[in-house]
Order: C-alpha cells, then structure tokens, then sequence
C-alpha cells in the first residue's frame, strides 16, 4: 500500500522533470549572434505652452535648442561648429512658430505646443 502511494506521488513528479527537461533543451540557442545596438539622444523636443507667458517660452525654447543641437551634435549628425547655428535656427523657428500662434489670440488662451527640431 505504501509502495502505491509513492508511486503515485512520483509519477507526476517525473513526468513534471521529464517536460523541463524538453523545454530547456528545446529553449537552447543554437546560434547567437553578435548584436550592434546604438542608442541615440532625441533631436526632436515638444514644449507645451498652455498658460505660459512670453518670458517662460523664450526660456523653455532657449533650453529645448540646446538641448536638441547638444543632441545631435552628441549623435554625430552635426559637426561641433555647427552646434551654435543649429541652437540659433531652432531657436528663431520655435519663436517664430509662437508669435504666429499668438498673433491672434492672448498667451493665456493659447493650448497648443512647440516642437523644436535639430535638423
């Protein structure tokens, strides 16, 4: 009778090993191969200027340029001369994108966002 019991408390056991044991084989790679993963900073920011006033924009997009031509220069896609005019070009983009959004309408109004781009 005892000897039923430990058998019957084995036999799922074993079967339970046995079916590890043929995933583990099956999950095995065969062949790895190299892997060549490059990270990249973004070059592309978005600054949310609802309820901000003239002053909290040009900082915000002032800090953006830099960042965003920091970032490119730091992937390699701009040369370090060309750092400053891209932080300028960016720059005079975003704010020309701002007064064309607040042409017509006061600051506090404005819902909306800016995106500055290193290229």
């Amino acid at each position: 009778m005892l000897i039923l019991k430990s058998l019957r408390l084995a036999v799922p056991t074993l079967a339970a090993v046995s079916a590890l044991a043929l995933i583990g084989a099956e999950a095995r790679a065969q062949d790895v191969a190299g892997l060549d993963v490059q990270g990249h900073a973004p070059t592309t920011l978005r600054i949310n200027i609802s309820g901000k006033d003239a002053p909290a924009v040009t900082k915000a997009v002032h800090v953006a340029a830099r960042t965003v031509c920091g970032n490119a220069r730091a992937n390699r896609e701009l040369d370090l001369g060309d750092v400053v005019v891209c932080q300028d070009a960016s720059f005079v983009k975003a704010m020309r994108r701002y007064a064309a959004m607040t042409r017509f309408h006061t600051v506090a109004a404005i819902e909306g966002a800016i995106v500055l781009s290193a290229r």
